[in-house]
């Protein structure tokens, strides 16, 4: 028996064209996927490293800090010491120009009594930064030389002012000036 010849089909071709797409797409997938997983690795990788190098930096950046708190405290006792210290000397300058405006002004006052005149009394107005003072002449010529001594134009007014408030002649010829003698006390501008 003869049977009639077909056309025969080729069955297997087909199925192996189909297989051969299959394998290049799987091969494409598995080439991207790889390079898709190579590229998160990467990224994992930078991450993790910059997340380590940025926790040493904040680690290393406390311990300045606590190092640097360290040190401020060990030296807050000097500073302390230092404020004091420079209050104490501002203070005693102050003191100091105080004392040798008042010297300076019991001097210029002394200056101002003439030869034949005596300064009998002196009085000390620390509030007021004045001397109360009495100046007793022996006759009217050492009171007119006082007198005109004490109003003279070369007194430095910035200084110094001086008022005169009584004038008086005692029974013995004794002639008396009272008054007020105000000071100021120089201020050292800073700076200097």
């Amino acid at each position: 028996m003869n049977m009639p010849v077909t056309p025969s089909i080729n069955f297997l071709r087909d199925r192996e064209r189909e297989l051969e797409r299959q394998l290049r797409r799987d091969k494409q997938i598995s080439f991207f996927t790889s390079v898709g997983l190579g590229m998160f690795m990467v990224l994992l990788i930078g991450v993790m490293g910059g997340s380590w190098y940025l926790q040493n930096k904040i680690e290393n950046a406390k311990k300045q800090i606590e190092v640097a708190k360290k040190t401020l405290q060990s030296k807050r006792a000097i500073q302390l010491d230092y404020v004091i210290y420079a209050q104490k000397v501002t203070y005693l300058f102050s003191m100091n120009q105080e004392r040798v405006a008042k010297q300076d002004a019991v001097r210029f006052l002394q200056s101002l009594v003439k030869q034949g005149s005596v300064l009998t009394d002196l009085t000390l107005k620390n509030e007021s930064r004045s001397l109360s003072y009495v100046i007793n002449a022996n006759d009217v010529f050492a009171f007119i030389e006082t007198f005109r001594a004490l109003r003279a134009d070369s007194i430095d007014k910035k200084k110094y002012t001086v008022s005169m408030q009584n004038f008086s002649r005692k029974g013995d010829g004794m002639y008396t000036i009272t008054g007020q003698l105000s000071y100021s006390v120089p201020t050292e501008k800073k700076g200097k």
